[in-house]
């Protein structure tokens, strides 16, 4: 598909995702045509069994002014998921002013050959998982949301990703089950009050270019900090 537009639609109670952007098979053998300049505006996609939507293989993705929550069922049930298959990859896509809550799994998801991603202006709250969740991605820029209330780290870069900018985000309570201990990985720890406010960004090794800068971070016992 090239040049699509969904709007202004509520979608719940799918048997699988709520919306899904993928790649189609044209000949056996050949790689499948992608994709390409799909924007998604002002759609509910709510209370699907799988992802409240999937992001395959796609380019030129565009995502504004929509919900993604309480998609619960199976295994991996997050708010949005971007995940090329099979060496297919995934790439320009920007997530803009959405709500993404209360799923499942991760918030917003990211796999192994996504890049040129950028979540910005977006509220990810009270998701069981990680706010958002990067693995073998790169040039990711996740800007100016709202992450709190998750089970997991707010942010979580794992093996494989470069070229990440954290920046100016509103970090607050994430990873409650971390409060009062000591984290296995952790970026910037910081000993307050004799503990560490711990949760927020979560770091892995074989990662490069990592920039984690003038977010705020806020928890039960102080106000704000600065990193």
């Amino acid at each position: 598909s090239t040049g699509v537009i969904i709007r202004d639609i509520h979608l719940s109670k799918c048997w699988g995702d709520g919306l899904c952007v993928g790649g189609a098979m044209v000949a056996e053998g050949a790689l499948p045509l992608p994709s390409r300049s799909v924007t998604i505006a002002n759609v509910v996609s709510t209370g699907n069994r799988r992802h409240g939507l999937t992001i395959a293989n796609a380019h030129g993705v565009r995502v504004y002014d929509s919900e993604f929550s309480s998609n619960r069922g199976l295994e991996f049930a997050c708010g949005i998921d971007i995940e090329p298959a099979n060496g297919n990859p995934a790439s320009n896509i920007h997530i803009e002013n959405c709500t993404i809550t209360l799923n499942q799994r991760n918030g917003v998801e990211m796999h192994e050959g996504a890049r040129s991603i950028v979540v910005q202006d977006c509220k990810i709250h009270s998701n069981t998982g990680y706010g958002v969740f990067s693995l073998g991605v790169q040039d990711v820029y996740v800007a100016r949301n709202s992450i709190k209330y998750n089970g997991l780290a707010g942010v979580a870069i794992r093996g494989g990703c470069v070229n990440h900018q954290i920046s100016r985000n509103y970090f607050y309570y994430n990873s409650k089950r971390f409060h009062k201990s000591t984290p296995t990985l952790q970026a910037q720890p910081t000993l307050i009050n004799g503990y560490r406010y711990a949760g927020h960004t979560e770091r892995a090794s074989g990662i490069s270019d990592i920039r984690i800068t003038y977010n705020s971070y806020y928890d039960a016992n102080f106000l704000n900090r600065f990193l």
